[in-house]
């Protein structure tokens, strides 16, 4: 019949419809399988090497953290100005520019308020043995006092004088009331070695140059420079990468010298204690105790954090066993990260907690692996990857 053929055209585009959609969900279910396949057999495999082998697995595990936690030593903390600057920083460039213009800033201030009198004879030969004790250290290059400055009013001297002798404090022709006086108004000593008070002095401690140090930083920022214009050729790279492991090596080493001098430097100033009320700045003492502050603050800051998450694991748990293996992981985590930074023989202030959220992501993933909590009771069920009855030689707590 003329009027049944549009009839059966949609019928027939109706039927080829359901048979693409048909064929549609076959291919996804094949797809879907063929994932859920391979997701098995990674599982199986995963099972078999791993669970399977808890000894070997252990063992190598422990291997590899006592391999990582012997570098954990070698960790530094680098807070010098490239570590905390990008590498071609401008303000990084013009501080170095001033460094070269007008000498180093590698020098300490020492503060010294007696309990007598400043300018009395006794507190003189104090202030003087101080200042040669600082001298004494070997990379001490100069102490510079009160006693060392040249006076030209004390009392008033000629330019012939002055040529043929510079008076200072230790002169037996010196007029001390004079001297006192010159060193608290004069605007080249005022508020610089003398407060205005006159009850306090200060001396600048300055470091010997380091030549090594400045030659290898020019060096290597110079192949920097040269390596933001054009390519480098195989021996400038290679050069350049010797030249920056040369220079973090020689700058630790640096450091630790830095820390000793402080250090003695910091003795020496207490056996003075008991005479004078002394101070100490500068900044290598800035750097040395920023190390020390961010050591202690590592410390302090990651008991802290193990005892938050232990706390919360007993909590939570209930049971010393799912307590001790997620925090047992987590400080594997932890020393294993370290031991991988020490390799790289310095870690930058800004990133010196970087561990820390290693402990609690890992701890975190150590209770999802370990337990589910789906019906609210306090029991704790350890997950297995093939369902409830396949526990893998695990022990279920309470079994």
């Amino acid at each position: 019949m003329p009027g049944a053929q549009p009839f059966d055209t949609q019928k027939s585009s109706v039927q080829y419809l359901q048979k693409e959609i048909f064929l549609t969900r076959i291919r996804f279910t094949r797809r879907v399988l063929r994932k859920l396949s391979m997701k098995t057999r990674l599982l199986s495999l995963y099972d078999g090497l791993v669970l399977g082998k808890p000894i070997v697995t252990l063992l190598l595990v422990f291997l590899i953290t006592g391999f990582f936690a012997w570098f954990v030593p070698d960790l530094k903390i680098d807070i010098s100005p490239d570590s905390l600057v990008l590498e071609h920083d401008q303000a990084l460039r013009y501080y170095y520019s001033i460094r070269a213009r007008y000498g180093s800033d590698d020098y300490l201030i020492v503060t010294y308020t007696p309990k007598r009198g400043l300018f009395e004879a006794d507190t003189l030969k104090d202030l003087r043995k101080l200042s040669d004790s600082l001298a004494a250290i070997k990379r001490v290059e100069s102490v510079i006092s009160i006693l060392d400055v040249p006076l030209v009013e004390s009392p008033p001297t000629s330019l012939d004088e002055l040529e043929r002798h510079i008076r200072t404090l230790e002169d037996p022709d010196t007029n001390l009331a004079l001297a006192e006086r010159e060193l608290r108004e004069s605007p080249l000593y005022r508020n610089r070695l003398v407060s205005a008070s006159g009850d306090t002095t200060a001396m600048q401690v300055n470091f010997r140059y380091d030549a090594k140090y400045e030659n290898l930083r020019k060096s290597r920022d110079a192949l920097r420079a040269k390596e933001l214009e054009e390519q480098l050729t195989p021996g400038e790279a290679k050069e350049l990468e010797r030249l920056s492991d040369e220079f973090k090596r020689y700058k630790a080493e640096l450091m630790v010298q830095e820390e000793a001098d402080i250090a003695r430097i910091r003795t020496i100033m207490d056996r003075f204690r008991d005479r004078a009320e002394l101070h100490l700045g500068g900044k290598p003492m800035v750097v040395a105790d920023m190390v020390d502050f961010v050591r202690h603050d590592i410390k302090v800051f990651g008991i802290g954090v193990l005892g938050i998450l232990a706390l919360l694991l007993i909590i939570a748990f209930r049971q010393p066993r799912w307590v001790i293996l997620p925090m047992i992981t987590a400080l594997g985590t932890a020393l294993v990260t370290m031991g991988f930074l020490g390799l790289a023989q310095s870690l930058p202030q800004h990133s010196s907690r970087c561990p820390l959220p290693r402990v609690a992501c890992t701890t975190s993933r150590c209770r999802t692996a370990l337990s589910g909590r789906g019906d609210g009771s306090q029991q704790v069920r350890p997950l297995s990857l093939y369902g409830p009855h396949h526990h893998g030689g695990l022990r279920l707590p309470g079994s």
